[in-house]
C-alpha cells in the first residue's frame, strides 16, 4: 500500500529530476523536508521505521535519475 500510495509522487520526482533544472529541483525538495519529519509514536520499531521509507525512496528516485542525466549539479542534502 505504501508503495502504490508513493508512485505517482516518485514518478513525478524522478522526472524532474531527469529533466529539470535547479529551479523546478526546487518543487519537489520541498516535500522532502515534510515527508522526512517523524511523527513521535510509541510501538513496534520496525513499524515506526517505515514512515520513513516514503522519504527514501523519493531521495533514492531523484538520486537515480539525476545520475542518469548526468545533472551532477543536483543537491539533495544540503
Amino acid at each position: 500500500m505504501l508503495e502504490s500510495e508513493t508512485e505517482l509522487l516518485l514518478a513525478l520526482i524522478a522526472t524532474t529530476s531527469y529533466w529539470g533544472t535547479a529551479e523546478t529541483d526546487r518543487w519537489w525538495m520541498r516535500d522532502l523536508d515534510q515527508l522526512e519529519t517523524a511523527v513521535p509514536a510509541n510501538g513496534t520499531t520496525a513499524l515506526l521505521n517505515l514512515a520513513r521509507s516514503p522519504a527514501t525512496m523519493a531521495i533514492y528516485a531523484a538520486g537515480v535519475a539525476a545520475l542518469a542525466a548526468e545533472r551532477w549539479s543536483v543537491r539533495l542534502l544540503t
